[in-house]
């Protein structure tokens, strides 16, 4: 469906409906009420009718799934990060259907966050007085 401006859009079904769902009156209609517009065509009327009464808007409908994150998968991750500690969020993705940024996500909702593990040097019995002394 080309794009056309939101008055535009808002034009179109209620010239269709006022010619009774007739796309061929509306469109000749439409030309006579909005003669400095771009003319929509037949197909158009019954596309943006389709449009309105399927998903209610005149954009881009999307998949819920695709941009909700359900519960059980939450909790899935969250089970996973209890199960185990050290998994991060690469492996959490691999082993799922959700994007690495939405464990993160999820995560830090729930008061997770990275921990990145680093190894000090140990200290012996004898590094006492070297840092008594050091300290002064």
């Amino acid at each position: 469906m080309s794009r056309f401006r939101n008055e535009e859009y808002v034009d179109i079904p209620f010239v269709y409906e006022f010619c009774n769902g007739n796309s061929r009156r509306a469109e000749e209609e439409y030309r006579l009420r909005y003669s400095h517009r771009r003319r929509p065509n037949r197909a158009i009327f019954a596309a943006v009718q389709q449009k309105l009464r399927e998903t209610g808007s005149f954009g881009k409908v999307y998949e819920w799934s695709q941009n909700r994150r359900s519960a059980t998968v939450e909790e899935s991750v969250l089970y996973r990060v209890e199960k185990d500690r050290s998994a991060n969020s690469r492996t959490l993705e691999s082993e799922g259907v959700i994007s690495q940024s939405k464990v993160m996500k999820t995560l830090h909702e729930n008061q997770y966050y990275s921990y990145h593990f680093t190894q000090v040097q140990e200290l012996r019995r004898s590094d006492f007085h070297q840092r008594v002394t050091f300290c002064r």
